[in-house]
């Protein structure tokens, strides 16, 4: 047997530093051999859309292919909001997506001819601050410091009709009134700009019944 071993120990020399070898080389391609499930867009998404599960699927990629932090189920995915643009074919993290619309902000259920605009009325010209989101209000702008009710400048008249209340702000801890963000054309925000410049506003609540009536007729800057 030690006449054997003398005889072929190149053989096994060689043998054992093959077995070395491959033994280094598969511990180094392991974690590349080895796959898991992770999430991929199936189409290109734009931002802030909500993923229905036809714009998803699982592949198969090495686990040192992907950063960490990637999602490894369709219900990871499903029913979340992209939070920028994504490509067909992108692994999905969970930085890519949120969990609700509201964290997109205001902006994201704007219509694309709509502004948001914020009216800064206290709560003594805004209905005691009882206001409402999903409300509509007509704003009203009166001058400033103007004590002869002749002057036609200093009449008050109707600025803008039927806005739409998107939210109210209140400070955090005390609660009080700040004003109301409202749904306004581009056009309406430099009107109600102008006259916050130089005048008050206030707010008057449109009815319910009324509201369907002045959508979409709202008066910025009427003839006098």
């Amino acid at each position: 047997m030690k006449t054997a071993f003398r005889r072929h120990r190149l053989l096994f020399a060689s043998i054992a530093l093959g077995l070395s070898a491959f033994a280094v080389s598969y511990a180094a391609i392991s974690s590349y051999v080895k796959s898991e499930p992770v999430v991929v867009a199936a189409r290109d998404l734009e931002a802030f859309r909500k993923v229905a599960a036809g714009d998803v699927l699982i592949k198969e990629i090495p686990v040192k292919a992907v950063a960490p932090g990637y999602l490894k189920s369709l219900g990871d995915a499903i029913g979340r909001y992209t939070r920028s643009p994504v490509v067909k074919g992108q692994v999905l993290m969970l930085g890519h997506l949120i969990a609700d619309k509201s964290e997109a902000g205001l902006s994201y259920d704007l219509p694309a001819d709509g502004r948001a605009f914020f009216l800064p009325v206290p709560a003594s010209r805004a209905m005691g601050g009882l206001v409402r989101p999903g409300e509509r209000v007509d704003l009203i702008s009166a001058a400033r410091g103007s004590g002869n009710i002749l002057d036609p400048r200093s009449e008050a008249f109707t600025l803008a009709r039927g806005l739409l209340v998107l939210e109210t702000v209140r400070e955090a801890t005390s609660g009080e009134f700040f004003g109301v963000a409202v749904l306004a054309s581009p056009q309406e925000c430099e009107a109600m700009a102008k006259c916050l410049e130089n005048g008050n506003v206030y707010l008057s609540l449109v009815p319910r019944s009324a509201a369907a009536q002045v959508v979409g007729n709202a008066e910025v800057w009427p003839a006098k």
